[in-house]
């Protein structure tokens, strides 16, 4: 690995420098983001960071590294999906409003829901999106009893768990030719085959597909599942 973009060395000063890395990182997984949509980012990383001690948006534990990670992250996902424009998602479990306020950042004619149970972290979404200029719905429910219409393109979920549920769900949320994707770590859960195996809705893995963050270590996974 080239070691100027090795941010994951401990003697990077994440504190002083964070900002700087989060562009450098977003622009070398092969985003398709101008100054204005970096801008924006670095504006959302700021608000986690200064909301983050009293509503743990992420880890409490160098969350200037973590900011940045979650961001690009989310930004290398979207540039290895292929995803319209003016596609219509929902982001289940969205906390901080990771990935979806990131998606939304990058492309804005996305039509985004968030929804997530925590209250203050919806609120913290809104004023996100508020001070970002960005329109999005958000939902303060469990996704459990949560109904969404119009029905969606896409619904994402990250580092939420509960796979059986989600893929029992999602198949009423989406269109007929709409795409379940699971934001997954090194290795994909393999609760995610065995929902499937229960499903009527989902017959096979339509893809995974395989990424990395440049300046952190491991592979990262979206699976995708597609309606029968």
């Amino acid at each position: 690995m080239n070691h100027e973009m090795d941010v994951s060395r401990e003697t990077f000063d994440w504190a002083r420098d964070w900002e700087s890395r989060l562009r450098e990182c977003v622009a070398a997984v092969g985003s398709e983001s101008g100054d204005h949509q970096l801008n924006g980012l670095v504006v959302f990383a700021r608000l986690v960071l200064e909301h983050n001690q009293h509503l743990h948006l992420v880890s409490q534990r160098q969350p200037e590294r973590e900011v940045v990670k979650q961001v690009v992250d989310s930004a290398a996902a979207l540039s290895v999906l292929n995803v319209p424009d003016r596609c219509r998602l929902l982001d289940v479990g969205s906390g901080a409003g990771i990935p979806g306020l990131i998606f939304k950042i990058l492309h804005p004619d996305f039509d985004l829901i968030s929804l997530d149970s925590s209250p203050k972290k919806i609120e913290f979404q809104t004023h996100a999106c508020g001070q970002l200029s960005l329109s999005a719905e958000f939902r303060q429910a469990d996704f459990r009893r949560a109904e969404v219409d119009p029905k969606v393109d896409i619904v994402i979920v990250k580092a939420l768990g509960l796979h059986r549920e989600i893929v029992r769900k999602a198949s009423a949320w989406l269109l007929s030719e709409g795409r379940l994707i699971f934001m997954e770590g090194r290795t994909p859960n393999p609760e995610i085959q065995a929902s499937i195996k229960r499903s009527k809705s989902f017959s096979k893995v339509a893809e995974t597909l395989r990424y990395s963050l440049t300046g952190f270590a491991g592979e990262r996974h979206l699976v995708v599942l597609a309606k029968s």
